[in-house]
């Protein structure tokens, strides 16, 4: 199977601002065959953000950027040997220019194959997030972690994330190491596996990924399966340090609205929640984004970047951006693809509706 890929599917109209495009193509070409290894302290050419790490959406603007308006340069940028069309292995020559020296941000999101290759690696641990059971067996090597060993309530307000104390207990006895790189997988889609990312991250856990498609991606890749179910080998496990700024209260979230009719809030808001619920009562200045609007429900993977970016394109990257749904646990599929996508702070409401739809609470509620 030939690896050409024609320059019209770049999936943009070359047509539609061919100047603004030509020119920034031409000024990505000169990064692409003039970079050099980054050293500390210089910009990464593949760094758009300028945070310092380069993203996966920040890969894929680049060979984007690269394939569009070829048709207005001798050569084409991008077409490295001036054959006519861009083939794989020169996306891959541009990609790692541009990648060469820089820091890329830890994975948030990891595929089967990824998991595959990297199973045996004795610094890796993989947490079976599935609540109903572990029917037709398990990963290998995984301990199970049911997501409401993770749940508290909290202030009157059930199913919130436990303190590190409750956590350090929890966690001991599932067997988790304090320095492993956790994978965590479910039962695609569903949205408890993403909740024991954030919880785990928010604990203070420093490498914890999830796993795109869950056990069904892994059996279906054919990879092997354990039978039974998974247990659990007690390791002590010591909190490192809770990240507050992962969570946040109604308080919180009412101080940064600012003061009615909300319009100068210091932060931007995504409700997870169906469109009917976001129809009966939301928070003011929300933008309503069904959680499984984030995965595709026939295979359980999440959507191709493209889209979840075309998904939240309303939202700044740049400014917080505070998630919640009924009681916080859909809201962390919003997190993970927020962050996934690089937005800059993403936060979840833990307590969310059932703590700010509490008309005795006092918070206003808006209806569309």
């Amino acid at each position: 199977m030939s690896d050409k890929i024609d320059y019209v599917k770049s999936g943009m109209s070359v047509l539609q601002g061919a100047g603004r495009r030509l020119l920034s193509s031409i000024s990505l070409f000169l990064a692409l065959i003039s970079a050099s290894p980054a050293v500390a302290g210089e910009e990464c050419p593949g760094d758009a953000d300028g945070n310092g790490q380069v993203v996966v959406s920040e890969m894929v603007r680049a060979v984007r950027n690269a394939l569009d308006g070829c048709e207005f340069v001798p050569g084409c940028v991008g077409d490295v040997n001036c054959d006519g069309t861009v083939s794989v292995s020169e996306l891959v020559q541009g990609v790692n220019s541009l990648l060469n020296g820089c820091p890329v941000a830890d994975d948030l999101v990891v595929g089967v194959a990824w998991l595959r290759v990297n199973l045996g690696d004795p610094n890796l641990q993989v947490v079976d997030a599935r609540v109903g059971g572990f029917p037709g067996g398990h990963i290998p090597g995984a301990l199970p972690l049911n997501p409401y060993e993770l749940a508290a309530t909290v202030e009157g307000i059930p199913v919130q994330v436990i303190g590190a104390s409750e956590a350090e207990t929890l966690l001991s006895a599932v067997g988790l190491r304090s320095d492993a790189t956790v994978v965590v997988y479910g039962d695609a889609p569903e949205f408890d596996p993403t909740r024991v990312v954030w919880a785990l991250r928010y604990l203070g856990h420093p490498d914890v990924r999830y796993l795109d498609g869950g056990f069904s991606a892994w059996v279906g890749s054919g990879a092997v399966v354990a039978a039974g179910d998974p247990t659990r080998v007690a390791e002590p496990y010591t909190v490192q340090g809770v990240v507050e700024e992962l969570r946040v209260t109604g308080a919180w979230v009412l101080e940064n609205l600012g003061p009615a009719p909300y319009d100068s809030p210091l932060i931007q808001v995504v409700d997870a929640r169906s469109a009917g619920e976001f129809a009966d009562g939301h928070i003011p200045t929300a933008l309503s984004r069904d959680w499984n609007l984030n995965i595709d429900s026939d295979t359980g993977l999440l959507f191709p970047l493209v889209e979840l970016e075309q998904l939240y394109l309303q939202l700044d990257k740049s400014v917080t951006t505070v998630v919640y749904c009924t009681a916080g646990w859909r809201a962390s599929v919003a997190w993970l693809v927020l962050t996934y996508l690089g937005f800059e702070d993403v936060r979840v409401y833990d307590g969310s509706w059932l703590e700010w739809g509490d008309t005795d609470r006092g918070f206003p509620i808006a209806t569309p």
